[in-house]
């Protein structure tokens, strides 16, 4: 179960545009409504942060975000947070949410993101992303929350003696070894690793 006191922020475009099965960029607002209704009636604090751009388009009006009546009529303005055009939302949400310990709601696997860090601040996002990225699915308009997703983190692997000696990796974020001797797969998964008898 996730902790009653962590915030609950949901990725808009992501969970928009899952919610109609990615037909187009910009989504729906009534699959943002659902899921912010769903986490709100367990007792959560909830934030919705979406693009500036999918509510407003002053070039062409109907290029917005389908149900954006019913969406800011029943998310509070305080709850919708608006992402300055031109912006990564992608960048505000996980900043936010790793300073607050939230819990993100997307199926973006936030590789993009990972891309542009190295060092702690990489092995301090893979850390955060594997105990607070929760995935999700629609069902005939309801939501349904990744059943094998649990707040708590799993209890840590055995690591290496070798991680004692206080270098890290440029390459995985990861302790005890140099980029040059990185077992890291980041091809596969951004938590594995793989051993040299099998590389």
């Amino acid at each position: 179960m996730i902790s009653k006191d962590k915030i609950i922020v949901i990725d808009c475009a992501n969970v928009a545009c899952n919610f109609i099965d990615g037909r187009d960029n910009l989504g729906d607002g009534l699959g943002v409504l659902i899921a912010y209704q769903y986490f709100k009636n367990l007792g959560f604090e909830v934030k919705v942060f979406v693009l500036a751009r999918k509510l407003f388009n002053k070039k062409n009006p109907m290029k917005v975000m389908a149900n954006i009546d019913i969406f800011e009529q029943q998310i509070p303005e305080k709850d919708r947070i608006k992402v300055p055009a031109g912006s990564d939302d992608d960048r505000f949400f996980i900043d936010y949410a790793m300073k607050k310990d939230a819990v993100i709601l997307t199926n973006d696997l936030m590789f993009s993101h990972r891309e542009g860090l190295e060092g702690n601040a990489l092995y301090e996002f893979n850390k955060f992303r594997e105990k607070s990225r929760c995935g999700y699915t629609f069902i005939d308009d309801e939501i349904m929350i990744d059943p094998d997703f649990r707040f708590e983190p799993k209890a840590p692997k055995k690591e290496s003696s070798v991680e004692s000696n206080g270098v890290i990796c440029q390459r995985c974020g990861r302790h005890g070894h140099d980029k040059k001797n990185c077992f890291y797969n980041s091809h596969i998964d951004g938590r594995k690793l793989i051993s040299p008898s099998n590389m």
